[in-house]
Parts: structure tokens; sequence; C-alpha cells
């Protein structure tokens, strides 16, 4: 919500035109609409008379004063600094990136992560580096949701304070009247067309995703799809991605209230991405490795793992957390960051 178009004593005249103004791309319905008006009283006073809004004060206070830090992980503040410094620097108003793009570029994981979502090139990287595949896997299943999981409550904070506006799209990528790809958000036709191909394919394989995960034919699924994608619409590649807009003077805002609150000087460090960059890989590395630990302390508790899953077994072995900390340094280490401490 930008809340600089709002001034004390305005009269809007109704909720389409108040989200017009708060700099939203449509109104909310039902319970969103209902949640969205109970987030605006932390920055506005208003009250309602009818189908009008009275704005009877706005909250110019420094939102750092309405922050509940409690239980949040330090690399979250670094991830977003990092973030807003990103956006400040953009050329285009708009920036696109995928979950595992924007992970990449605040240093959750390395540029090798994406090597991990084939389960067949598992197996060839456990033959490489001379681990088990159940290593992986379990190193898979415990830092995605973790990732994305810290992106989520990045991209929703700097929403709530007015910093960004950030939405979900469906990027594809298709040969332009110039034979030149190009990588554009689908419309809702293009949607529609997609998700009809999608269905086709699905019903060739299985029921549902996870049926098809089961029956370990996700890579058979994917190749057909990606083929029948390119055959009908010329769609060789798509993808789903964070929509990401900053707002000018709030994006600003915030991000000084940021730097204020973690008390870092800008004009005493020479590269600030580099700066942030560093904290957030010595902070998430912590994170990662007390993550390991309590999945093994939570497995060793446990008197009879009887037909548990193979991939649970691995977490009482003596060198589970050493290799979580080898998966660690190929997989995120790897985007060759300086170690030294900060």
């Amino acid at each position: 919500m930008n809340i600089n178009n709002l001034n004390n004593g305005d009269i809007i005249k109704d909720y389409k035109s108040l989200c017009m103004m708060l700099g939203l791309e449509k109104a909310k319905t039902g319970e969103a609409k209902t949640k969205h008006l109970a987030d605006l009283l932390e920055y506005v006073d208003y009250t309602i008379d009818g189908r009008k809004f009275i704005i009877n004060k706005v909250i110019k206070t420094n939102y750092i004063e309405k922050r509940n830090k409690r239980n949040t992980p330090k690399h979250i503040t670094s991830m977003k600094l990092l973030l807003l410094n990103m956006l400040r620097e953009a050329q285009d108003n708009v920036q696109y990136y995928s979950k595992t793009a924007l992970a990449t570029a605040l240093h959750l994981i390395g540029d090798r992560y994406g090597e991990l979502f084939s389960n067949r090139n598992r197996k060839i990287i456990a033959e490489s580096i001379g681990s088990d595949e159940v290593y992986i896997t379990d190193f898979f299943n415990s830092s995605t949701p973790a990732y994305k999981s810290a992106l989520n409550t990045i991209l929703s904070q700097l929403e709530k304070d007015g910093a960004i506006f950030c939405n979900t799209v469906t990027m594809i990528t298709y040969k332009n009247e110039n034979n030149v790809e190009e990588t554009i958000p689908a419309t809702s036709t293009e949607l529609k067309e997609m998700l009809k191909i999608q269905k086709e394919c699905m019903k060739k394989f299985g029921r549902t995703m996870q049926d098809i995960y089961n029956k370990n034919l996700s890579d058979e699924y994917y190749f057909l799809l990606k083929t029948t994608l390119r055959e009908k619409l010329g769609i060789t590649y798509h993808y789903k991605a964070y929509e990401i807009q900053g707002l000018d003077e709030s994006l600003e805002d915030e991000y000084n209230f940021l730097l204020q609150e973690e008390g870092i000087d800008p004009s005493v460090i020479d590269n600030m991405k580099h700066y942030l960059g560093q904290r957030i890989y010595k902070e998430w590395h912590q994170s990662s490795m007390k993550r390991f630990s309590t999945r093994k302390r939570n497995a060793l508790k446990q008197t009879s793992f009887g037909d548990v899953k193979d991939i649970y077994k691995p977490r009482v072995s003596d060198s589970y957390e050493k290799e979580m900390e080898q998966l660690y340094n190929i997989f995120v280490r790897s985007k060759k960051l300086s170690v030294n401490t900060i």
C-alpha cells in the first residue's frame, strides 16, 4: 500500500477509488478486503460513511516502531535491504524474478542449485561427489521450503510496509517476428490455452501432479508439456515469477529506515550489495546448519523407524551433518562470495 497519496481530511467516494489511490491494481473482495482494511488502520486513521472513506489522519510515524522483530531470523532484514538496493538501482520500475532467480540474487542458494530439481541429475551428482542420493534429496527437501518461506516473508513485509507492490505472473519465452527470443508476462488468453494443454498432458501420465511424481514420471511429463507448448503456442520456455514494483519514495524511505534499524552507515561501505550479500551468506549458513542439526536430533529421538521412508534413516548417521555441510558448500556457497568475516 502506498499511503503517500492520502492526506488528512480526504474524502474518498468508495473502496475501489481508495485502492487506486493506494496503488493497487484492483480492489480486494471478501476476507482479503477485510484484512486489507484492518492492515490499513496501522497507517491511516479513517472512518467509513456509507460507501465513503474519510481520512482522519495519515500516520507518518517511523514504521520501525510498529515492527515486532521477535522470532525473525537475522538474514531476513539483510535480504530486505539487498532487495531494496537492487530495486533502487534497476533501470526499469518493474522487475521479474522466478523464485530460483530471486533466491540466487539474495544469496540463499548458489548458481548450481537448479541441478537438484531433476531426480536424474541427483543420481549423477551423488556419484560424482561420492555421496548417497538420499542425502541430496533430504538436503533439497529441507532447503527448498526454507528459502521459499524466506522469500515470501520479505516480500509480504515489504509490501505491507508500502515499499513494493508484488504480484505473481507466468512468464513466457517465444520468438518474435524478427526471430528473436523475447520473454514477457503471459496474457489471460495465453494462460487459459496453457492450462488446457497442461491438463491434456497430465491425463497421459496420472490424475494429479502428486500421482505423476509418485510414478517417477515427472521428467517425461515435463518433456511432453514443453514440446506441446512449443508446437501449439510457439512457447519455448515458461516459468512463474514475482512481478516486483518499487514504489519510488516509499521504497527509499523503507531502505533508509532499515539502514537506521540495523545501524548501517552506507557512506563507509564501498559496495553495499557485496556487504549485504556477505551478511546473508553468513546468517543463512548458520540458519541452515541449525536446521540440519534439528532434523538429526529429531530423528535420533525416534525409538524405531519401522517402515518409515528411507530418507529419514540417514539422519541418525554420524556423517549426516557433514554430508549436509558438503552439499551446502556445493549448492549454496558456490556463488564464490568472499569468506571474510563481517
